[in-house]
Order: structure tokens, then sequence, then C-alpha cells
């Protein structure tokens, strides 16, 4: 579990900085900014990996939950 919270807490952070750097870290630059932005989409898809390689460890009951909780919590998202 420590792999998730870690690869969360890194997209976590490359996202601050995707966000805000263009803004207060950098003068809106256009290949500092890219960079940023890539260095996010790279985190997030690893993080998306570590949480594939954690449900592949989970028993049927614990991905049933698992997978149904984070269902309502995708449609309470989008809808609301």
């Amino acid at each position: 579990m420590g792999k998730m919270t870690t690869w969360t807490w890194l997209w976590v952070a490359t996202m601050a900085v995707a966000t805000f750097g263009p803004s207060h870290l950098w003068d809106a630059s256009e290949v500092l900014t890219t960079m940023a932005i890539g260095t996010n989409l790279l985190t997030g898809s690893l993080m998306i990996l570590a949480n594939r390689k954690l449900f592949n460890h989970f028993d049927e009951l614990e991905r049933k939950i698992h997978l149904e909780s984070l269902g309502l919590t995708l449609g309470l998202t989008v809808v609301v």
C-alpha cells in the first residue's frame, strides 16, 4: 500500500506545480509549463498502474467493494 500512497502524493505535487507553476514559479514559460504537464501526465499514469497492481492483490470481496465505491464516487463526481 506504500507505493500507492507515494504515487498519489507525487501526482498531487506535480498537479500543484503544473497548476500554479506558470503564475507563481516561472513567468508563464511555455517550455516549463509543457514539461510540468508532461510530468503530471506521466506521474498520473504511473499512479494508475500502481492502483491496478494494488487491486490485483485484493480478494474478490475486497475488489467488489472497492470497485463499487469507486463507481459511486466517479458517478457523483461527474454529476455534481
